[in-house]
């Protein structure tokens, strides 16, 4: 474990999720997290990047720990401290954003799904901050901006109050772009295979044609 996003969580307040970031997390069934002595559930994310819920706590400073077998945990831990009270202290907590790559040119809606949200609530995107539309207590919606191709950090954040939440990873890519298309007719009935050439094609994301 390397560290933990956010640091500061709120007492007696269980459910806030924090993002926990080290090296050779595992996706396996027993994969938990140790706040202190309490043990919590945990979401594997990336062999570099687990979610943690933070168990009802008093407050102190608390080593933050993960095992992927839920019995040897890591040798070292991150600190995190809980504060007294939640009025003034980040609750609401994001467990996903849908999709998690959006175009640089900006326009891409993207939806996020966690707990605790309230109205007034934004999407902060690195350091662009846009308007989010509540939805409910567990959705927020909102179009990303335009931003250079790039990975930033995404939060949902309270900028009136200088609150955010726990942070994900949003990819921002450059447009496609279609040069050719080989065959140029096919049949009616459908199932005529197509060639596209192009640029800005991109590995490892959800790729569709629109006809």
């Amino acid at each position: 474990v390397s560290s933990v996003r956010p640091t500061v969580g709120a007492a007696r307040s269980s459910g806030q999720v924090v993002t926990v970031l080290g090296s050779h997390f595992q996706h396996s069934e027993e994969l938990s997290c140790r706040f202190g002595l309490t043990g919590a559930r945990a979401q594997y994310i990336s062999s570099s990047a687990v979610l943690c819920v933070l168990p009802d706590r008093d407050a102190g400073t608390l080593s933050v720990f993960v095992s992927n077998n839920g019995v040897d945990f890591s040798a070292m831990g991150s600190r995190f401290l809980v504060l007294p009270g939640s009025s003034s202290h980040v609750v609401y907590s994001v467990r996903s954003v849908q999709p998690a790559v959006a175009a640089a040119d900006g326009g891409t809606f993207v939806t996020v799904h966690g707990s605790g949200f309230y109205r007034g609530l934004g999407c902060c995107f690195g350091d662009d901050d846009v308007a989010g539309l509540f939805v409910s207590e567990r959705t927020i919606e909102c179009v990303a901006p335009r931003r250079p191709p790039s990975t930033v950090e995404f939060t949902v954040c309270d900028t009136a109050a200088s609150k955010r939440s726990n942070a994900l990873d949003m990819r921002f890519l450059p447009s496609p772009e279609v040069f050719t298309v080989w065959p140029t007719c096919g049949s009616s009935e459908g199932g005529t295979l197509v060639t596209l050439s192009g640029a800005g094609f991109e590995g490892g994301v959800d790729v569709a044609c629109d006809f």
